[in-house]
C-alpha cells in the first residue's frame, strides 16, 4: 500500500547526461515563485551516506564490470539506498509537502532493465521491480515520473564534458549507455511515464525550453496539489 496521499511526489529521471538534477533545481525555483512552500529535493544515489556503498563498490566495477552483474542483485544495492531514505520521505509526504527528485525506482528499471535481451524477461523484471521496491520495501509511489532523452552522441558529449574520464562503470560503458537509452525510451511507452524529448528532430532544446516542457505535465499535479 501507498505510505502516503497528501503530498506530491515528482521524479524527474532518463539516461546519464540528460539535465536531470538542472531540471528538479529549475523545477524548485519555479515552483517557489508560485507559492513559498517547503520542498524537499531528493538526489539518487545518495552519495556519503553509508546505504550507498554497495552502489559505489558497483559502480567502481568492484563486483566485476557492471554491465555484466545481475540486473536484480545490482537492483537491490539501489533500493537500499532509498528504503534508507524512505522514513523520512514518508513523513514530508504525509504532512503534505512536495519532493522533487533526480531519480528513482524508474533508474533501476531503465539501467537494469537494458541488461536483459528477452522481451518477455524484460516484463518479468519490471514487475519483480515494483513489487520488491513500492511492495515489499515499500517505497511511496510518484505522482508522476518524467524521463528526459537526448540522442546517444549529445549524451556522450555532455559526460565527456562534465567528467572526464572520472565516469562510473556505467557512464564509462558505451553499450550500457545506448542500451539504457532504448530502455528508459521502452519503459516510458510502457509504464505510464512521460517521456520529454529534449531534442526534437535532432535540435538540442535549451534548459529553459526542457524546464517549460516538464512544467506543462507537472502544473495541473501542482494546481490540483495547492489550488489558488
Amino acid at each position: 500500500m501507498s505510505d502516503k496521499r497528501n503530498g506530491l511526489f515528482v521524479v524527474i529521471d532518463g539516461p546519464d547526461g540528460t539535465g536531470k538534477h538542472t531540471q528538479v533545481v529549475k523545477l524548485e525555483v519555479r515552483m517557489h515563485a508560485e507559492n513559498l512552500e517547503p520542498i524537499e529535493q531528493a538526489s539518487f544515489p545518495r552519495y556519503g551516506e553509508r546505504s550507498c556503498e554497495l552502489v559505489k563498490m558497483y559502480l567502481g566495477n568492484e563486483f566485476g564490470p557492471a554491465a555484466s552483474l545481475d540486473p536484480r542483485i545490482a537492483s537491490v544495492f539501489f533500493a537500499v539506498d532509498r528504503f534508507a531514505a524512505r522514513q523520512k520521505m514518508v513523513e514530508v509526504l504525509s504532512a503534505g509537502g512536495i519532493i522533487l527528485s533526480d531519480r528513482f525506482v524508474s533508474a533501476n528499471a531503465g539501467h537494469q532493465c537494458c541488461k536483459i535481451d528477452d522481451p518477455d524477461a524484460r516484463r518479468a523484471f519490471l514487475r519483480w521491480l515494483d513489487e520488491f521496491e513500492f511492495g515489499l520495501m515499500q517505497l511511496p509511489r510518484p505522482d508522476i515520473t518524467l524521463i528526459l532523452t537526448l540522442p546517444l552522441d549529445i549524451i556522450q558529449r555532455r559526460l565527456q564534458a562534465r567528467d572526464g574520464d572520472k565516469q562510473d562503470g556505467h557512464q564509462a560503458d558505451p553499450n550500457h549507455l545506448a542500451r539504457a537509452l532504448i530502455a528508459y525510451e521502452e519503459i516510458a511507452q510502457q509504464s505510464g511515464y512521460r517521456r520529454i524529448d529534449c531534442a526534437p528532430g535532432g535540435r538540442e532544446l535549451s534548459e529553459q525550453e526542457v524546464h517549460e516542457l516538464i512544467w506543462r505535465e507537472v502544473e495541473p499535479l501542482y494546481r490540483a496539489h495547492r489550488p489558488t
